[in-house]
């Protein structure tokens, strides 16, 4: 699945899809913030007026860790098909 399709297309895929899209633009957001603060977290953030590096990392680590504690916790399937601890 390509970042261009719509959010309508993610939404009417199977689970699987689903969560392999998410990890995807997680995973590429989280790598895309830690090398803009590995440059320095004094410079300002160009299309955002008061903003610098700092309080837009800071910012979207809340927004990140906000998201991920969103999601449901479900109980994994062993190998043999029992209930058993819960996912992240």
């Amino acid at each position: 699945m390509t970042r261009r399709q719509t959010s309508h297309s993610v939404m009417n895929t199977d689970p699987h899809t689903l969560k392999a899209y998410y990890l995807e633009h997680f995973r590429g957001n989280r790598a895309a913030i830690l090398e803009a603060a590995a440059m320095g977290l004094d410079p300002p953030i160009t299309g955002c007026l008061g903003w610098d590096v700092a309080g837009l990392t800071a910012h979207m680590g809340r927004v990140e860790s906000g998201t991920v504690s969103c999601m449901p916790r479900r109980k994994r399937m062993d190998d043999r098909g029992r209930r058993g601890s819960s996912s992240q």
